[in-house]
């Protein structure tokens, strides 16, 4: 028969959904770093831009 077993279509569906969320973290980053200089000049203290930065990376890897 051409019936495609249950199993297998249910893990197309999880491959994609991973997919899109790691395509979004892609955008979410680079996003988040274009944004250094505007970073910089609001801040004005490197160490303060970086620990913004590290901040945001844990609550996006809490979040995922």
């Amino acid at each position: 028969m051409n019936a495609v077993p249950v199993q297998s279509r249910s893990w197309k569906w999880v491959i994609i959904a991973l997919i899109a969320a790691d395509i979004a973290s892609i955008f979410e980053t680079s996003m988040v770093f274009s944004a250094m200089p505007t970073f910089y000049r609001l801040f004005d203290d490197p160490a303060l831009v970086g620990w913004t930065l590290t901040a945001f990376m844990l609550v996006a890897a809490a979040a995922a």
